[in-house]
């Protein structure tokens, strides 16, 4: 299947069919020439085989094509006349692997009919539901700036996106400051976060990231038991030895009484 050679599949099916069923049958050819090979010429004998007349395939070959980066793959199946399936993994891990053109992809084939997104968008088949899923998690836990900034930037016809709550504090939990600056520049003061992003930074040892908070200029509020509580969980050795002096420049004080000691303040 990797070198695509339909020649060597169509004389097995022919000569020895049990086998070739044995080996290839049901949903392993477009499952696996989707999401592992990228081989559309396989897809294109997988269709036209008599053998395979109920076209049965999974979420898997979509889903995995797009996790694979293999544009040419979700490609041939829009044009096949197919059922198309697929689930909010197709997004969700091209967003995690930081495949733009996927994505593009998807946004393209999305537009409502009469309405190209793109001047070479020819296609008359009918607009795909996008289900973007937890994209934007899968995006800011690894730190893909492309693919955050897509998501911001691109337009994209009557969706939402669940979980956009969760991008502060992913972005500081995984010391991503520039997607932080990024979500700030786009969200400003309606950026949504609580005090779990100073909570989570300060468990990672990351200095930087408790900086660009310190310095954005927005109202960020912690509790000193949290942030004594983060700094025991935290890291030991050079990092928890930097953001505890962190912490010591910034005000932090953990000799105080109980009801200081549970008082809101602000960065």
């Amino acid at each position: 299947m990797r070198f695509a050679m339909t020649d060597l599949l169509a004389y097995l099916e022919t000569t020895h069919h049990t086998l070739f069923w044995t080996t290839f049958g049901h949903t392993f050819l477009p499952d696996k020439a989707s999401s592992v090979f990228g081989r559309t010429e396989i897809l294109e004998f997988w269709r036209t085989s008599p053998s395979f007349l109920t076209k049965e395939y999974t979420p898997e070959a979509l889903d995995g094509a797009s996790r694979a980066g293999f544009v040419n793959v979700l490609e041939w199946w829009h044009h096949s006349n197919l059922p198309l399936k697929y689930t909010e993994a197709a997004m969700e891990q091209a967003s995690a692997q930081n495949h733009i053109p996927v994505l593009e992809w998807w946004r393209t084939q999305s537009s409502p009919p009469g309405e190209p997104s793109s001047p070479d968008s020819t296609s008359a088949s009918p607009p795909l539901r996008l289900k973007p899923g937890k994209s934007l998690v899968f995006a800011t836990q690894n730190g893909h700036l492309p693919v955050l900034d897509w998501y911001l930037t691109s337009t994209l016809p009557t969706l939402s996106f669940p979980h956009e709550d969760t991008v502060p504090k992913l972005a500081s939990t995984h010391n991503h400051p520039s997607l932080l600056a990024l979500w700030h520049s786009h969200k400003g003061n309606k950026m949504q976060f609580d005090n779990q992003v100073l909570i989570g930074a300060t468990k990672g040892g990351h200095v930087e990231v408790l900086e660009w908070w310190k310095k954005s200029g927005l109202r960020v509020e912690y509790k000193t038991c949290d942030v004594e509580e983060a700094l025991e969980d935290g890291l030991e050795g050079e990092g928890g030895v930097g953001v505890r002096r962190w912490w010591a420049t910034n005000g932090l004080n953990l000799g105080v009484g109980t009801s200081e000691w549970m008082r809101v303040k602000v960065l």
